[in-house]
């Protein structure tokens, strides 16, 4: 009934990314196939001289298209008035007989099997699709009429579902719209502008958390300096093989079945030395105000007030995880993807090749903020959440070295508040600015996290707003989960409309229709006419 025709492979050398003349020729590649329609919004141009060069990948306007590649079976009428040249790995649908087969409806049928191309898919990495494959369907093929008819109910149905969709996605970025305010205003001081006004004995002064900032570092600088002082007193020593303690009598007998104990056989190689390799601390320094690019970018806060770097907040030292192998009765350490949603999921987990001694100060406690260090995507990158240890449960597990672990003073800092400022669009503009590509990977690392800024308003307040943020930001997220339900459903009832119509059910049937049989008969008798082998012409000199 049909014969797909393959593009041609143009050369990318004579691509123009923009079209330079009037005459230019858009050309259709595999990514110009989005929705029902071809998409010539981001098309590269070729010379119009290629019209005639290339006179059968020609593209009119009404063709049907497939993607034949990567894409595969997604179907797009071409609606242009300009023609198009057609790249490879697409095909495009010719019938063989004139009225008889309904472009679109057989494009129509193409869309309802698109899974069965799918599975016929052949290919390495990107999978492909022959014509043959799509050529040697089976389908039932109802008189031209009908065809017709039940391409018009389609398109009408098809029409009206668009519509519904194309408002729940207006919707969807409205709400993201929405939440994205919501985040500014909080971290501005707007969205608790009255609440200060009316409590104002609750308030902090700017001076006096900057002074409880000082006293925090200065306390922390201590007691490392009591850590490195203790770091300095050797462990008792082990006993060794052939040493003994003070006589018992005994020796002998025990000396038979009890084992050596060594040093290396209780520390870890790469743990050796403990915290005798920690250098002596050095005392905090005055706190410096911030340079002006080290502000550029932040809003204008309330007098209350302060913007600090992430470093003057932290109860200890930031810290990479460690890669480890794995191994089969290990200590579990958590995969990367066990960071969702600003949350990170201690089940999702692998075991590790190490013990839970040589895992010891790695392992993750309850309320540490857990950081991606590097993603393919900027967007990604340093993305963070919270870690929760449920009471009653083991979940004993350390993080790997794709994440970095942020553990704040709860006493200058409300976890929920920095978790919430963590995906506001302030510290996503300071991450996705500051994150450095490797091979395609973007990364950040600790001395970048430690200068990021935040605004820094009093316990007091950074509950409220973290209240109120939990609170707006549920409710858009259940309006954002509705509208994703009615998205699918969408698209269920899309393939149900398909399935009726390519099994009857769409629209009545006409007794005036020309019978199945007779078409039948008449689309072999053309065929054998159109498949005889036309007599050549002999050539002479």
């Amino acid at each position: 009934m049909v014969k797909i025709s393959n593009g041609y492979a143009f050369k990318s050398s004579d691509f123009k990314k923009v079209k330079e003349n009037d005459s230019d020729v858009p050309l259709v590649r595999q990514s110009q196939l989005k929705g029902s329609t071809v998409d010539l919004s981001d098309a590269v141009y070729l010379d119009c001289s290629n019209l005639t060069r290339f006179a059968d990948y020609v593209i009119k306007k009404g063709d049907i298209i497939i993607g034949m590649s990567g894409s595969i079976g997604k179907v797009c009428e071409y609606k242009e008035d300009i023609p198009a040249l057609q790249n490879q790995r697409t095909g495009r649908i010719q019938p063989f007989l004139e009225n008889k087969l309904e472009p679109k409806f057989f494009g129509l049928f193409l869309s309802n099997v698109e899974h069965v191309l799918s599975e016929r898919a052949r290919g390495m990495g990107i999978q492909n699709i022959s014509s043959k494959d799509i050529e040697n369907l089976d389908f039932n093929l109802p008189p031209i009429l009908e065809q017709n008819r039940i391409v018009a109910k389609i398109e009408a149905l098809f029409s009206e579902l668009d519509k519904g969709i194309e408002s729940f996605k207006t919707a969807h970025e409205q709400l993201n719209i929405y939440r994205q305010a919501l985040l500014k205003h909080a971290f501005s001081g707007k969205l608790t502008e009255q609440w200060r006004a009316e409590n104002p004995d609750n308030l902090e002064s700017a001076e006096a958390l900057l002074q409880r900032i000082q006293t925090e570092r200065q306390q922390r600088y201590q007691q490392q300096l009591k850590d490195w002082e203790q770091s300095k007193s050797p462990p008792a020593p082990l006993l060794q093989r052939g040493e003994s303690g003070p006589s018992t009598g005994k020796e002998n007998a025990a000396a038979a079945t009890t084992p050596s104990i060594t040093t290396d056989a209780v520390i870890p190689p790469f743990e050796k030395g403990g915290l005798g390799g920690i250098s002596k601390p050095k005392p905090p320094k005055t706190l410096p105000p911030l340079t002006a690019e080290e502000l550029a970018g932040l809003p204008e806060l309330p007098s209350e007030w302060l913007k600090v770097k992430v470093s003057h907040l932290l109860a200890e030292d930031l810290c990479n995880g460690k890669s480890v192998k794995d191994r089969q009765g290990g200590f579990p350490v958590l995969r990367l993807n066990a960071l969702i949603d600003g949350k990170i999921d201690l089940s999702i987990s692998k075991e590790g090749d190490w013990t839970e001694i040589q895992a010891k100060n790695y392992l993750v406690k309850d309320g540490d903020f857990l950081v991606s260090r590097g993603n393919g995507s900027k967007h990604l990158v340093g993305r963070g959440g919270i870690a929760r240890i449920q009471v009653g449960r083991n979940n004993f597990v350390a993080f790997p070295d794709t994440m970095i672990r942020i553990r704040l003073s709860n006493s200058l800092v409300y976890l929920d508040y920095f978790s919430f400022y963590w995906d506001s669009p302030v510290i996503r503009n300071q991450v996705e600015k500051t994150a450095r590509t490797t091979a395609g990977i973007y990364k950040i690392n600790q001395a970048l996290i430690e200068d990021y800024v935040l605004p820094l308003p009093c316990l007091e307040e950074q509950k409220v707003i973290s209240n109120l943020l939990d609170s707006s930001l549920s409710n858009i997220d259940q309006l954002d989960q509705t509208i994703t339900t009615a998205l699918q459903q969408a698209e269920a009832l899309r393939q149900s409309i398909l399935k009726k119509a390519f099994s009857g059910q769409l629209v009545p049937q006409d007794p005036s229709d020309e019978p199945a049989s007779v078409l039948l008969e008449r689309i072999r008798a053309e065929k054998a006419v159109s498949d005889k082998p036309k007599s050549r012409k002999t050539k002479h000199a």
